[in-house]
């Protein structure tokens, strides 16, 4: 019910405000303007967002992403996405695990997930065009935090707000290959939210 979702927003709204300040000290700090990329872990509940200091040309071995924060074959800083627990949750609520699902039970069961069972978000709608997704969400229970995050720091931009993180996590996670955020567009009320991802090659 609402009262449920609106508890799970505060929940991991105050769960993820730590992470993105972090992140964000870490990002401005060092100058980084560089997309996230989301990489899958050999754990299936677990994934990395590793953000390059420069425009990446590989991906970073996955023993250093999970082992190391600050990587130097590419350079880079990695770290638990801010979206990590809620994908995780999505998980849980769903019984499955992302690993074993296609995208295309992804398109098919994640929606009704997030609109009718958690109550996240009044509207959602998934879209492929190649390798790359993007996903529509209207009326979200994150639109006025994420209107605060992005006023005040760089982390929606980077690599997404929390949903937008959840989402790449998911991408990974399903598609077993990295993702990296592309970007997040947001109607004139911020009512409206389309992010969009690109699935790279492994």
């Amino acid at each position: 019910d609402l009262v449920r979702s609106r508890g799970l927003g505060d929940v991991y709204k105050r769960q993820a405000l730590s992470s993105l300040t972090t992140i964000d000290r870490m990002i401005t700090s060092l100058g980084y303007t560089q997309k996230g990329v989301y990489i899958p872990m050999n754990n299936p509940g677990k994934a990395v967002v590793f953000i390059p200091s420069k425009p990446l040309k590989k991906i970073p071995k996955i023993e250093l992403v999970e082992n190391q924060t600050f990587v130097k074959d590419p350079e880079g800083i990695a770290m638990v996405p801010p979206g990590l627990s809620l994908a995780n949750l999505f998980e849980r609520e769903l019984g499955v695990k992302f690993t074993d699902w296609s995208l295309q039970e992804m398109s098919e069961r994640l929606p009704k997930l997030l609109i009718e069972d958690l109550e996240l978000v009044q509207d959602c709608t998934i879209k492929f065009d190649g390798d790359r997704v993007s996903f529509r969400f209207a009326e979200s229970v994150y639109a006025e935090f994420c209107s605060k995050l992005r006023d005040s720091t760089q982390v929606c931009s980077t690599v997404g707000c929390p949903l937008c993180s959840a989402m790449a996590c998911v991408l990974a996670q399903v598609s077993h290959r990295p993702v990296e955020f592309d970007e997040d567009k947001y109607s004139t009320d911020g009512g409206t939210v389309e992010s969009s991802y690109h699935i790279l090659a492994g």
